[in-house]
């Protein structure tokens, strides 16, 4: 039972180490080579630029581990026999460990694994399933015998690498050569045409077609290095060409205006007969006619920088655009921003006493009429405006009133973007409405004298004579104390009316005031056989009357008896 638990402690995870370190593993080769041993090619692609690439001559190799110093000996050409080589020769450093049970490459030229990204290897482009320790070069298939490069790359184990064959390695200045990009497929193991990958020409960079190819030339002589690349690819490798013969360039710059008198354009320097040189900078600067303004650069420049510069790296033609913009003696409004199919702008003030259906709620400032040609729309900048954060902007189109929501404004300046056609804008403010402001007028108290518990109506008219709405409470007062309450809210300039209904039981004179008016009513009570006395009056008549009867019987009965 110990025995047991020792093996699952120590022996198993010395097999699954094993597995893991197999790809470079190979203790007992099976064949010796003689002293000459093989050469090939080695390159070795780091994660952002070729560590090393060369030729070297692989025999029998002898590696230790760098973690534990335990040495291995391999008999055969490998290509861990051959990343040896490289390191020797080209002077850079790669590491092996054996924690694993057996030898491990963990980085080369200090670049170091990391999660699923590492050092692989290729043979003539082929990814082997063997590891790099067991592969013996011109010995093990696929691929094929002989064996010319061995490709070492960081990556994942998909990545696959591209190649890149030029049609010619020594061109004319000035000539084109072709450069056709291939991608390899693990899975077919063939070579397809290979889009979008960047053919870098020193620090001059081209992209492939459909169809995998990219036509360049150099003007300049000397020797260029090209290589190809792309996201999740291996680089391919790098390739001299030689460019000879060079020669004087010269490129034309073709101006162009539009309209056909809408400016001019001034060149700094002046064009030579024969073409500004090669690389040379140009300054353009554009110059509009009168009632012209300059919108832009077509051609080979875009944008509406003035003055601008061109590099004439090649025969270039640019054209200067303008249009009519006439806004007579007006000097605070600019054309901002145009589409490129308007043809002309034109801006003058507009008497704003002649418009109709003005709003009752604006209090106008200025007005103008546009008039514009073409297609498209154009933005236009109002400068020098007073309380322009505060600014209403409308559009009148026979008659009607539309308000712009799209503008721009800033403590002095309003941006507004037009489409073409003929319109007149007005700059307007709000009004400024006083508050609400009431009056109480036209007391009313229906009928003013009732019998008791019959129903008083008591209304009363409330004006707004203010510039808003707002709430008046109507307080009721009943011989100077509060009998009821509402609360009604007016537009300006409108009045309405507030009323009370009411009772009293009791007779008498009721004073009423409501608002700063005052008035009264009067309660009578109904006139009967008693003279009108209350209740009270007349219990206290029939005590009296009955002691009186009461006591003019004891007297009869007192006298009765003196008699007797």
């Amino acid at each position: 039972m110990r025995q047991s638990k020792l093996l699952k402690l120590f022996v198993l995870p010395l097999i699954v180490a094993f597995l893991l370190a197999a790809p470079i593993l190979e203790l007992y080769p099976a064949k010796i080579l003689g002293a000459q041993g093989l050469s090939v090619y080695v390159r070795i692609e780091g994660q952002d630029n070729t560590i090393w690439r060369g030729q070297v001559t692989v025999s029998t190799s002898d590696i230790t581990a760098d973690n534990s110093g335990e040495p291995y000996h391999f008999s055969h050409p490998t290509a861990l026999g051959a990343l040896d080589e490289a390191s020797q020769s080209g002077g850079f450093p790669y590491y092996v460990t054996d924690k694993y049970g057996a030898l491990f490459v963990e980085s080369i030229g200090g670049e170091e694994n990391k999660g699923a990204n590492g050092w692989t290897y290729r043979v003539d482009y082929y990814n082997p399933n063997v590891a790099a320790g067991r592969f013996i070069l011109s010995e093990t298939v696929p691929p094929d015998v002989p064996h010319r490069e061995i490709l070492w790359s960081y990556g994942s184990g998909s990545t696959s690498p591209l190649k890149i064959l030029l049609s010619d390695t020594e061109i004319d200045a000035g000539d084109e050569f072709r450069a056709v990009v291939s991608m390899y497929s693990d899975d077919t193991h063939n070579w397809s045409p290979c889009r979008g990958a960047t053919v870098h020409v020193n620090h001059h960079s081209y992209v492939t077609g459909a169809d995998g190819t990219v036509d360049i030339s150099i003007d300049r002589e000397g020797i260029y290095e090209v290589f190809a690349e792309k996201d999740t690819y291996i680089c391919s490798d790098k390739t001299e060409i030689m460019v000879t013969a060079p020669r004087l360039v010269r490129h034309n710059l073709t101006l162009k205006i539009n309209p056909a008198g809408g400016g001019t354009v001034n060149l700094m320097p002046r064009q030579p007969a024969g073409g500004y040189l090669e690389d040379s900078e140009v300054e353009l600067t554009a110059i509009p006619a009168a009632s012209c303004v300059f919108i832009g650069w077509s051609g080979n420049l875009s944008g509406n920088t003035n003055p601008t510069t061109i590099l004439m790296s090649r025969n270039r033609k640019v054209t200067a655009n303008f249009i009519l913009f006439d806004t007579g003696n007006l000097t605070t409004i600019e054309l901002v921003e145009i589409d490129s199919y308007v043809t002309s702008v034109s801006v003058g003030s507009y008497p704003a006493g002649d418009l109709a259906n003005i709003p009752t709620d604006l209090d106008l400032q200025a007005a103008y009429v546009v008039g514009s040609e073409g297609s498209g729309s154009f933005t236009l900048r109002f400068t020098d405006i007073s309380n322009a954060g505060d600014m209403k902007l409308y559009k009148v189109i026979d008659s009607g009133w539309t308000e712009f929501e799209d503008m721009i404004t800033t403590d002095d300046t309003v941006e507004l973007t037009m489409e073409i056609g003929s319109t007149i804008i007005v700059f307007a403010l709000p009004v400024q409405k006083e508050p609400a402001s009431f009056s109480a007028s036209q007391l009313d108290i229906s009928p003013d004298t009732v019998q008791p518990d019959q129903q008083v109506d008591i209304s009363i008219d409330i004006a707004n004579n203010g510039g808003k709405v707002g709430s008046y409470e109507a307080i009721l007062y009943i011989n100077g104390q509060i009998e009821d309450s509402q609360t009604v809210s007016i537009p300006p300039g409108s009045t309405d009316s507030v009323v009370f209904s009411i009772t009293r039981a009791t007779p008498g004179t009721y004073t009423v005031s409501l608002g700063e008016e005052a008035g009264q009513f009067i309660v009578v009570g109904s006139q009967s056989s008693d003279g009108g006395l209350d209740s009270t009056s007349k219990i206290v008549i029939g005590v009296i009357a009955t002691l009186v009867s009461a006591l003019a019987f004891l007297l009869r009965r007192i006298l009765g008896q003196r008699h007797n």
